[in-house]
């Protein structure tokens, strides 16, 4: 697994704000921290690896364009089997 957090800061206007390798599964645990996430034509974090693990937590978003979290075709925007958010808030 690769772990990766991200903490206070602020990502705006991409297509997402982290990507795995698209096509393949490589297991990676991403965190998502008091972060400031807006303007995501596709959402915060995608994979295509159903063993992937991503965290939003004490996070502002606002406008992100098809879901919080993209798993495969699966769109998440509360906690659910490898996803966890909490303490998110849509302004």
């Amino acid at each position: 697994r690769a772990p990766w957090t991200i903490s206070n800061f602020t990502i705006k206007s991409a297509g997402k704000a982290m990507r795995d390798n698209g096509g393949s599964c490589y297991p990676v645990t991403a965190v998502f921290d008091h972060c400031d996430i807006s303007s995501m034509s596709e959402s915060i974090f995608r994979t295509d690896c159903t063993s992937s693990k991503v965290t939003i937590s004490n996070t502002r978003y606002s406008q992100i364009g098809d879901g919080l979290v993209m798993v495969g075709s699966t769109i998440y925007n509360s906690s659910s089997g490898n996803v966890t958010i909490t303490n998110v808030q849509k302004y």
